[in-house]
């Protein structure tokens, strides 16, 4: 055996340790088994193995709790395993996991989709089966609230309308919710549904379509061309005037849906045919750049 060789190696070995010691010692190496975990996570979480997948983002999140990735990934496995069984608790546990997110100083996309994804989840836990009557209308609140959050924070003027479409969308599925649990229907077809509303609870569908309709309308200031927006005003002035007993307020709504409605065709119309023109010259420049 060449001693000297030996002597020269193991000098090497003490040297490079030293090294990695002073870049960072544990810290380093903490931050090597990180990434390396991080990896092994997303692995699983791409073959839809997320409890394994969540057990290795916590891993990774022991090792460097500053991995930013690791974070998002973790709040992304809780997410998918929510909408596999969508529960009260997981869906909380969700939240808190993207607010983590949201609190180690994400990218601005990022901290935008992130965002998105807290509204998601609110809906989810809003309709799970296991969350009881009193907390729905809480978490049905705090799914716009992050909706509203989005629609500040976002450079997009197309994001700000789409987050305040949703506002508008959520308090029409209330109020048409709310006005269909008292329709009555005729044996006759031929005969319209009556709705037969205690007061309140005709006052609360009001104030729901009128905070429906406020929203759609912030949707259409941002962006005037949102054709589906003028379609949910339709709908919107035609639930009202089926709970309306002023005729000649009924006229009125119905006359408004008629023009709303117009006003889809009309943008809906005029956006297929930018989409076509689009299409057309994006084409043409293929084949042009392929001569």
């Amino acid at each position: 055996m060449n001693t000297t060789s030996s002597l020269r190696r193991l000098v090497a070995v003490a040297a490079l340790s030293t090294a990695l010691l002073g870049a960072g010692g544990c810290g380093f190496f903490n931050t090597l088994r990180a990434k390396d975990t991080l990896n092994n996570g997303v692995r699983e979480f791409n073959k839809g193995h997320y409890e394994d997948a969540e057990k290795l983002f916590q891993q990774a999140l022991e090792y460097d709790p500053s991995n930013a990735n690791a974070r998002l990934f973790y709040a992304m496995t809780l997410n998918a395993k929510m909408k596999r069984n969508p529960t009260e608790q997981l869906g909380l546990q969700t939240v808190d996991a993207y607010k983590a997110v949201l609190d180690s100083n994400p990218s601005k996309d990022q901290a935008d989709k992130v965002q998105a994804f807290i509204a998601d989840v609110y809906k989810a836990v809003a309709d799970a089966p296991d969350v009881d009557d009193a907390k729905i209308a809480k978490y049905r609140e705090a799914r716009r609230e992050w909706l509203l959050k989005r629609s500040q924070t976002s450079d997009s003027q197309q994001t700000k309308a789409q987050m305040l479409y949703a506002v508008g969308q959520s308090y029409w599925e209330e109020a048409n919710n709310l006005v269909k649990s008292f329709e009555k229907r005729d044996p006759d077809p031929t005969k319209p549904a009556t709705y037969d509303m205690p007061l309140d609870k005709h006052d609360e569908a009001m104030k729901l379509i009128g905070q429906a309709h406020d929203y759609l309308n912030q949707a259409l200031a941002t962006d005037p061309n949102y054709a589906d927006a003028y379609a949910y005003q339709k709908i919107l002035y035609t639930l009202e005037a089926k709970i309306t007993i002023d005729k000649d307020k009924v006229a009125d709504l119905n006359k408004k849906a008629l023009e709303a409605g117009e006003q889809f065709r009309t943008i809906s119309s005029a956006n297929a045919s930018d989409q076509a023109g689009s299409d057309t010259d994006t084409n043409a420049n293929t084949n042009a750049a392929g001569q």
